[in-house]
């Protein structure tokens, strides 16, 4: 069993190797490819036996809530941000927080977490999955502070100050998972979670999900309830703008077949049972930041008819919920310092060695910022000399979980180029570790000078360090002994670090490599790249059975046909997809 430091889930990820230009790289060991893939991809929120028939109200409206913020019209084409972090992280953090969504250092603007990957041009769509992985990596300031609206700086803008990044690191998310609502089963879960979080919370959940931009089609009728509110009645799936969910109304009522009666028993799909696809009762609350938001349908907000779940109104039939880490404080931080003239060419990477004498980290922090993003522009994304400089933080604490307190080690921050054009030039400047584990920060300076970032080379900075921390020590001496062929669970106790703890199993093991032939009898998919392959047997993977597996001549293997299909924005946002699919790869399949 692995001891996570705090209650933030966390990603400590490298490839075995890439070229790139012709520079031959070895990265740092990873923790595991299987714990990656556990850890990035979204679970299905599952719901606790108790409350399969638990009663809840008939409905509920986070609407009227206090920590509901005002409507408002997204920035762009930033819809995946205005549902993910402006609406629902914004209102989940505040019930988290008992505050107010009524001043700006209580809201969370789309701005920071939408720029990391909007595109050359600061227009592009951004996928909700990778706005996920900021929230839950590197946070995001509050409004107040990234200067007082949603987008303040506009879409090329990359905030600088270290201060802002630290404080963008204690508004996080913890986990995040997939609900699917094509059924009642699952409706009833998403409904139980926007109910009390399947917790017992006194304040329940938002979703946030993909679809066509709406456009209301019907009225629910005069005398019913909610009479005279504007409902979608049907709906088409895609994955061209993001919504988020609020609320669900069991009462609301549409006719779908003219008969002047409002059904939820009647086979009206003539398909000889009785689904949700048959409902004529009952429909969600969503809000819509695209079309003017506030001037959309009434005041941005809509309902949409369980029956439209039910028959396809869903990318996937999906939503997706968040738990936010309202108390979480960081214990190891980076300061960082650059001056670089195209940011596009570079990557940034966190690391550590417990070898002191290492001139690489043995295990790397790989973030979706500073990746290789945002246009061929200064660092800041303006055109001055100034711009070209930035200063960020980072969180180091997933690193302590690697070492004992006090243990000596060596920590790195590294700036990889990969500029065939040589466009791009610049100085990794100052690097320094703050240590906020005694209440007061402790700051260690980096003594190297500036170094120069090579030419499709890395340029590196690292302190020799004993940092202290409270590490989290599992106190339950032994388990106890279950029943053979029975379920079996028991409580593991803990202390130190900071609570709530997450728990997750080491599942390392050991790579062979091999020069056997790519295999020629599999099937091709069109256009795909790939290869069925049929195994002969049945192979378990992560609770699911397979029988055929999908090869790439790149090295990766999937286990779903179409595994990038449709999934929103893959062709500009490749990683995005690596982040939420089952999949095995060696010797960097290419990301992005």
């Amino acid at each position: 069993m692995k001891k996570l430091f705090t209650g933030i889930l966390f990603v400590i990820i490298s490839f075995y190797g890439f070229t790139q230009n012709g520079l031959k790289t070895t990265l740092p060991q990873p923790l595991s490819l299987k714990d990656q893939e556990q850890l990035l991809s979204l679970p299905d929120l599952v719901m606790p036996d108790s409350y399969k028939n638990k009663s809840i109200p008939y409905k509920v409206d986070h609407s009227e809530s206090e920590h509901f913020r005002d409507m408002f019209a997204q920035s762009g084409m930033s819809c995946g941000q205005a549902s993910s972090t402006g609406i629902c992280f914004t209102y989940e953090m505040n019930a988290a927080r008992n505050l107010e969504a009524n001043v700006n250092a209580h809201l969370y603007p789309t701005g920071f977490v939408y720029n990391w990957d909007a595109g050359d041009w600061g227009s592009s769509g951004v996928s909700y999955y990778h706005t996920l992985e900021v929230l839950r990596t590197v946070g995001t300031p509050n409004q107040e502070e990234y200067g007082g609206t949603i987008d303040a700086g506009g879409n090329y803008r990359w905030m600088t100050g270290y201060d802002l990044y630290y404080s963008a690191m204690h508004n996080r998310i913890s986990h995040a998972y997939k609900i699917d609502v094509g059924d009642a089963e699952g409706l009833q879960i998403m409904k139980n979670w926007i109910n009390d979080h399947l917790t017992g919370d006194d304040d329940g959940g938002c979703a946030i999900f993909y679809s066509t931009v709406p456009s209301p089609n019907g009225v629910l009728p005069a005398g019913t309830e909610e009479g005279g509110k504007k409902v979608i009645t049907t709906l088409t799936a895609s994955t061209s703008h993001s919504m988020a969910i609020l609320g669900y109304n069991d009462s609301i009522r549409y006719d779908y077949n003219g008969d002047g009666q409002y059904t939820n028993d009647l086979d009206i799909t003539g398909d000889g049972q009785v689904t949700m696809a048959d409902w004529e009762i009952g429909g969600i609350k969503m809000c819509n930041t695209y079309s003017g938001g506030p001037a959309w349908a009434d005041g941005g907000f809509c309902y949409i008819m369980y029956k439209a779940l039910a028959t396809g109104a869903f990318w996937h039939d999906v939503v997706h919920v968040m738990t936010v880490n309202p108390t979480y404080e960081p214990q190891l931080t980076a300061k960082v310092n650059i001056t670089y003239t195209n940011r596009k060419r570079i990557k940034v990477y966190a690391g550590i060695a417990t070898n002191t004498s290492a001139t690489m980290p043995e295990y790397v922090i790989n973030l979706n910022v500073f990746d290789y993003q945002g246009g061929d522009r200064y660092m800041t994304g303006g055109d001055t000399e100034a711009d070209k400089t930035i200063e960020f933080g980072l969180d180091l604490t997933p690193l302590l979980n690697l070492i004992s307190p006090g243990q000596e080690a060596k920590y790195f921050i590294q700036v990889y180029e990969n500029d065939a054009d040589g466009w791009g030039s610049g100085t990794l400047n100052s690097f320094s570790l703050i240590n906020y584990s005694s209440g007061t920060p402790v700051e260690t300076v980096c003594s190297d000078p500036a170094q120069t970032i090579p030419q499709n080379g890395i340029a590196t900075l690292s302190i020799v360090s004993s940092e202290t921390y409270d590490p989290v020590n599992i106190t339950t001496d032994a388990l106890s002994s279950g029943a053979i062929m029975s379920p079996f669970s028991q409580q593991l106790m803990a202390e130190g670090g900071t609570m709530p703890y997450t728990w997750n199993f080491n599942m390392d093991f050991d790579i062979t490599e091999s020069t056997t032939s790519f295999p020629t009898g599999g099937t091709t998919l069109s256009g795909s790249g790939f290869f069925a392959v049929p195994l002969g047997f049945t192979f378990s993977y992560y609770g699911q059975e397979y029988n055929t597996i999908y090869v790439s001549s790149k090295g990766l293997v999937v286990f779903e046909n179409g595994f990038a299909d449709s999934f929103p924005y893959y062709n500009s946002h490749a990683a995005t997809i690596f982040m939420h699919t089952k999949y095995i790869d060696h010797a960097g399949y290419k990301r992005s």
